[in-house]
Formats: structure tokens, sequence, C-alpha cells
């Protein structure tokens, strides 16, 4: 049996409402893009810094460490909307 991330939230069992899933979504869009952010950044900052060196390029790798969880977080949150909405 095998561990998903969907798994570490806690599930409201006796709730029906979309709020629970907008919410999950929220939480597992956010976690997984500041996740995906730290990789690109940090993985920007070093083939920068072997290459052509430091410039402009490693400053926007950094945005990364803000601007994917935010992409993200709003992705999971539609995506949960849209799960509330089906069920």
């Amino acid at each position: 049996m095998g561990l998903y991330l969907s798994d570490l939230i806690p599930k409201n069992k006796d709730a029906t409402s979309r709020l629970s899933s907008e919410l999950r979504g929220l939480v597992i869009g956010a976690w997984s893009g500041l996740a995906l952010g730290v990789t690109y950044s940090v993985g920007g900052f070093f083939v920068d810094l072997l290459t052509v060196g430091l410039n402009l390029g490693t400053l926007m790798a950094f945005g990364a460490l803000v601007g994917m969880p935010m992409i993200s977080a709003l992705l999971g949150f539609l995506m949960g909307k849209l799960i509330g909405l089906i069920k």
C-alpha cells in the first residue's frame, strides 16, 4: 500500500461541503508548488554558478520561491472547487 500526498491531510468524514475539497486542493497545491520552487531555484543557482556566472536569471530563479507556490495553490484551489462541483 503506497503513501500518497493526499493521505497526509486529515479528511473530514462527516462533511459533504465543497469547502473541504477546496481547502485540501489549496494545501496540496501550495506544498507541491513550494517543493517545485525550491528545486527550481536551487538547481538554477548551481547551473548559473557553474556556467556563465550569477546574473538576472538567478534572481528570476529565486523568484520561483514565491511564484510557484502561489500559482500551484491557485490551481489546487480551482481543482478542489471543480471536484466539489462534481461530487
